[in-house]
């Protein structure tokens, strides 16, 4: 797939909807980040054409009257409590998990995730994540924490070699 494909099967009225067409862009974007080196100019061009095409797709839909995800109906909007859950969960996974999370909200909304000027620290702002989205990290984060949670450190038992009885 690439973008000369799209523009024809566009051209041919071939997608069903904005969004089966969006989904062949993403796909673009991510076989170009797959089969280049992580920091490669492909691999930057392609993560920046990424974030763009985000952005003015959601105001094209947004201007259309379209809903952003076509199953996002079928979501609710996360309760505060579940907000809440989801950031206590996050500090219960590994560091690599996180990222995951990262890349998968940067990924599917790339307004809810603030980087600093440095880009040494991001913020993940909740409230920016859309229902269908908050549904997939919600359910990776769970699984992750449940898995750290089970995995119990075998507990050693105290060496009572070196400890000298008290007398009275």
């Amino acid at each position: 797939m690439d973008l000369g494909q799209i523009k024809r099967k566009i051209e041919k009225e071939q997608y069903s909807s904005l969004h089966e067409a969006a989904e062949d862009v993403r796909l673009v974007w991510a076989n170009c980040k797959t089969y280049n080196a992580d920091g490669s100019d492909f691999f930057l061009l392609a993560e920046n054409h990424s974030k763009k095409f985000e952005e003015k797709f959601s105001k094209l839909l947004k201007e259309l009257n379209i809903p952003e995800n076509p199953e996002e109906s079928t979501y609710h909007e996360p309760t505060l409590d579940e907000k809440k859950l989801f950031a206590k969960r996050l500090y219960k996974i590994t560091k690599e998990e996180l990222g995951k999370v990262i890349i998968d909200l940067d990924d599917m909304c790339p307004s809810a995730i603030t980087k600093n000027s440095a880009e040494d620290q991001l913020e993940i702002n909740v409230d920016n994540i859309s229902p269908a989205a908050f549904k997939k990290v919600m359910e990776f984060v769970t699984e992750c924490a449940a898995d750290s949670s089970g995995k119990k450190k075998k507990s050693v038992p105290p060496n009572n070699k070196n400890k000298k009885a008290k007398t009275s």
